[in-house]
């Protein structure tokens, strides 16, 4: 069995980011914990990097009730809120998304972005991997940077709904240099 390399750990985890960013009155509710990561009730959380499918493995075995989705498969033609309301109706918790923008032209994958970013409001966790890390921003509540199936660093997405590029070009310049560094 091939051993990961260690990395070495730039910034705040995760789980430190996310902790600082709650204060002590209002602790928490979480989803999904790991030793490196933990995953709120109700956030939809966006995974970019190498090894994504890795975390999002282990997420699918800590996550309540959870629903993989087959992103490329249920993006087109707005099939993924037909299934995720179809999951809610049948008891799901929670949804793993895997690439769902993957040849999708720019109006579906717009559409794609505002189905994947309301899930929060059906009372889905949502855990998405992506490669887009501007795509990632527009949609998460937190998007996640993965490097060999570990988790990074985390950085909050703070502006409203719907977001456009230039709302998250600030999270986008820190998430590109994260994955080119």
């Amino acid at each position: 069995m091939r051993s990961v390399p260690a990395v070495t750990r730039i910034g705040l985890t995760p789980d430190e980011l996310l902790l600082r960013t709650w204060s002590s009155a209002h602790p928490p509710a979480y989803a999904a914990r790991l030793p490196d990561l933990a995953v709120l009730e109700g956030e939809t959380l966006a995974l970019v990097g190498s090894g994504t499918l890795r975390l999002l493995e282990r997420l699918l075995a800590v996550l309540p009730r959870c629903t993989a989705l087959d992103g490329a498969a249920a993006a087109a033609a707005g099939a993924l809120r037909i299934r995720a309301q179809a999951a809610v109706r049948d008891g799901t918790r929670s949804l793993a998304v895997t690439e769902p923008f993957a040849g999708l032209d720019p109006a579906a994958r717009a559409l794609a972005v505002a189905d994947l970013a309301g899930l929060g409001c059906l009372g889905l966790t949502t855990v998405v991997a992506v490669d887009d890390p501007v795509l990632a921003a527009r949609l998460a509540d937190r998007v996640v940077v993965v490097r060999e199936g570990s988790p990074m660093v985390g950085y909050p997405v703070l502006t409203p709904s719907p977001r456009t590029e230039a709302d998250v070009a600030p999270v986008t310049a820190r998430l590109t240099a994260r994955l080119v560094g």
